[in-house]
């Protein structure tokens, strides 16, 4: 219940940004929601600063028009993206088109990198689920 409660303020507090031309994102307390916005070969480092697992479904928005695809790159714990087990040093290519979805598990304290591989923006919106 607390767990629950937590979460419905909860999300999103601090972004910093490292010298490596990507920002950190720490998900902490904010709302149920967060939207992302990633420009073509930009990386943002998500860390879950909860001590429990996040899981979230994400809705892609972006221009089908050319090729538009995000690659997801486990630097700390690991997490789930659509069913596949990612460990620290994994890392998984997902191909993303206007209105798709996709799910994802983050551990305690994982660290991941997910950059815009792609050619044109993509805007993701996800939602907690837990």
């Amino acid at each position: 219940m607390f767990k629950k409660f937590i979460m419905s303020l909860a999300l999103f507090a601090g972004i910093s940004t490292p010298i490596f031309a990507s920002q950190e994102i720490y998900l902490t307390m904010s709302s149920n929601n967060i939207d992302f916005s990633f420009e073509p070969n930009q990386s943002k480092v998500f860390t879950n600063a909860f001590p429990w697992t996040l899981k979230a479904t994400c809705q892609i928005s972006c221009d089908d028009s050319v090729k538009n695809s995000l690659e997801a790159r486990v630097i700390k714990k690991g997490g789930i993206m659509n069913d596949r087990v990612l460990n620290i040093g994994d890392s998984m290519s997902l191909d993303v088109r206007d209105g798709d979805s996709f799910s994802l598990s983050s551990y305690a304290g994982a660290k991941v990198e997910i950059k815009n591989t792609g050619e044109s923006a993509i805007k993701a919106i996800c939602y907690i689920v837990n």
